[in-house]
């Protein structure tokens, strides 16, 4: 049978590999200035025991560190040779979590060894909390089977940076770190959800957030290859081919979102992967939600509740970890803001699916879509009235054939969409609009072969393509896709396998390139590294790129900020139409720059 499921269960994606480089990735790496100060969290941590968390006292630095910095979180792994699982983890703060994660399979000559870096300076006012611990919990089994001993050290660390805007107030949901075991408390199957009671600590919030962190494991990892209701052939899951996260203030439905089909290091087929790991799979995206519209609500001083669910994991087997937190900005207003939730329009969700039997295999096609618009305001005695609208939307096309015994081939495009409108008192509106395009194509095949013996051929080429708009100053598009193939071939005593994989990171600011790189590897090793356009990006005061997205914000106090002028002139290079899977154009102008606003 085809099946990921079973695939999971006979590899175990466990396998001894041969040599293989440190895992690397094409995604720009986090700038920064000069470095403040560094708070070390962990250090050489051994993690050995599935139920093991790791604790360490977070030492708050001097207020020195705080002033016009960026914080980031960095995390540092390393694994012995020998067999072992990819592995799934996260790292919070006082319970907050600042990291989804997952790990490297090992290979059996040399150990491998990596890093995660992650902007957290929205948490800046948590880091500067003395009292608190740090938790790491990456659930690990060594043996004198799986033999591999994960090393990791953290820190966060403080680089000069102006236009930082961290939020006033960082709040876990439902704190998992307060349960014997945090994974049991994330844990979401079928209509279950996560959700607690949030109360801000001021009562002039006029920006909220919630910070959504997300992961789909065994059934519900590979949710797009998924076939509908219950299965009937062994080795399928069940449940179809439509997932999505919803968030609700009070009952109320606030936001929807399309999960990104994440690829973890041992999925599909190990070699894969191997040295260039799946898109995002050591930092696993947070969703972001803009629960703005609500701030009024949650300035009553009251308790409101958070909950979070995801659409269809129905799975008897299949489980999806989440953990929402909430971030709120204050206005420093000298008395609370008022408001009301003043529309709330949900476009139902709509999923169908057509079975078809044909030449090719049986089929089935499935199309879904939900979408939800709110729109609420606040005001105070000395801040003028601010109407924020947000409106977010989920979409699914998704194709699963079953070729025969043992193949299964599935094509899907997964997309979301947020639109965020601030309208103030005089009618002055700014809008920032983030849309997403995940296309995925898997083509897997298992011959039937004497039990102990397995051989799986795999394609896969999946990609992330994002788009920013804010304002009439910032129009940013980015991509970042992957071409895969591997065979591995083992049996109860010996193992083959071969893989090569192409990876290209673009990001094109107003039609020309300003971060460009492609990456090659084969049987293990990079073939090829181009950076043909070193990362010149320019944002307006408060935005920056983080490693796969915009982080920051342009707005303070209600208001949108002034961009702010250019340092100097940077590098462009012309961008040509291209598709998400395409190379990059073969020409490029080195001298072209863009003139400055």
């Amino acid at each position: 049978m085809p099946r990921l499921a079973r695939l999971m269960l006979v590899l175990g994606a466990a396998s001894a590999f041969p040599y293989s480089q440190s895992p690397i990735t094409a995604s720009p790496a986090i700038e920064k200035g000069a470095l403040k100060c560094s708070v070390a969290l962990f250090r050489g941590v051994e993690l050995t025991n599935y139920n093991e968390i790791a604790t360490a006292p977070y030492a708050v630095p001097d207020d020195d560190c705080f002033a016009g910095t960026l914080a980031v979180l960095e995390l540092h792994g390393a694994i012995n040779a020998g067999r072992q699982y990819d592995r799934y983890g996260a790292l919070w703060l006082s319970g907050v979590e600042l990291l989804r994660t997952t790990t490297p399979e090992p290979n059996n000559e040399t150990a491998i060894a990596w890093a995660v870096e992650r902007d957290v300076s929205d948490y800046a006012t948590l880091l500067r909390t003395g009292g608190l611990n740090a938790s790491l919990s990456i659930p690990n089994t060594v043996n004198a089977e799986y033999t591999g001993v994960l090393t990791m050290s953290a820190n966060v660390s403080f680089y000069a940076k102006a236009d930082v805007f961290g939020a006033s107030a960082v709040l876990s949901v439902a704190d998992p770190t307060l349960a014997p075991n945090p994974w049991n408390a994330m844990g979401v199957e079928g209509d279950g959800s996560v959700s607690g009671s949030v109360t801000l600590p001021f009562q002039d919030a006029n920006r909220i957030v919630v910070d959504l962190y997300a992961s789909g494991h065994s059934c519900d990892e590979f949710w797009y290859t998924n076939v509908p209701g219950a299965p009937t052939i062994p080795g399928l899951c069940g449940s179809g081919a439509y997932r999505e996260f919803r968030l609700y203030v009070d009952g109320t439905l606030a936001g929807v979102a399309a999960p990104f089909p994440v690829v973890y290091t041992g999925g599909i087929d190990p070699y894969l992967w191997r040295p260039l790991t799946g898109i995002l799979s050591f930092d696993v995206p947070a969703y972001r939600f803009d629960i703005t519209p609500f701030a009024a609500l949650f300035n009553d001083g009251k308790a409101h509740v958070i909950k979070a669910d995801v659409v269809d994991a129905n799975n008897a087997s299949g489980v999806w970890y989440l953990d929402p937190v909430v971030l709120a900005w204050s206005a420093e207003a000298p008395a609370p803001l008022t408001g009301a939730v003043v529309f709330h329009e949900e476009h139902p969700l709509n999923i169908t699916v057509t079975a078809t039997n044909g030449s090719a295999g049986l089929s089935y096609a499935t199309s879904g879509a939900h979408g939800v618009t709110v729109t609420g305001y606040v005001e105070g005695p000395m801040n003028p009235v601010v109407h924020t609208t947000v409106a977010t939307s989920a979409s699914i096309e998704n194709v699963n054939v079953l070729v025969g015994a043992t193949r299964q081939v599935t094509t899907a495009t997964i997309a979301s969409r947020a639109e965020t409108s601030r309208r103030s008192w005089d009618n002055a509106t700014t809008t920032t609009v983030s849309a997403s395009e995940y296309p995925i194509a898997v083509d897997l095949n298992t011959p039937a072969l004497p039990a102990g013996d397995l051989v799986i051929e795999a394609a896969v080429d999946y990609g992330r393509k994002r788009s920013f708009v804010d304002g009439d100053d910032v129009n940013l598009t980015w991509s970042n896709a992957m071409r895969a193939r591997a065979l591995l071939n083992e049996s109860k005593t010996w193992e083959f396998g071969t893989g090569s994989t192409n990876e290209t990171f673009y990001i094109v600011d107003g039609g020309v390139f300003c971060y460009a790189r492609e990456l090659g590897a084969s049987d293990g090793s990079v073939t090829s590294d181009v950076v043909s356009a070193p990362f010149s990006c320019d944002f307006p005061e408060g935005l920056r790129f983080c490693v796969s997205d915009v982080c920051g914000s342009r707005v303070v106090d209600g208001a949108p900020t002034k961009a702010a002028a250019p340092t100097g002139p940077a590098k462009r290079y012309p961008a040509a139409p291209h598709a998400l899977l395409a190379t990059a154009p073969a020409t490029r102008d080195p001298a072209k720059r863009r003139a400055a606003p």
